[in-house]
């Protein structure tokens, strides 16, 4: 992990590829997965009669630890990394 102040995630500060991006978002903000959802009967909250909802597909987002550690401020105790740039000077 990265402290304040230390370099980039990256490689490299000249070349950045694409999975460098990918690698850094997943590690430090979390990651997206897509689910199918079943057939699903509920009420027409006007008219109280059963209606179905199709089948549809949904995407979640899981938090990674480092952005929940962030979002809690819990960086002192567990020496979590900060999710903002490091400052210059």
């Amino acid at each position: 992990m990265l402290a304040r102040g230390t370099e980039t995630p990256f490689r490299s500060k000249a070349t950045v590829t694409k999975a460098d991006i990918v690698h850094a978002v997943y590690t430090r903000l979390g990651g997206f997965s897509k689910k199918e959802s079943a057939d699903l009967v509920d009420l027409n909250p006007q008219t109280g009669e059963p209606i179905t909802i199709t089948q549809r597909r949904v995407l979640n987002f899981k938090a990674s630890q480092l952005l929940k550690q962030a979002l809690n401020g819990s960086e002192e105790s567990t020496g979590a990394v900060a999710l903002d740039a490091p400052k210059d000077g």
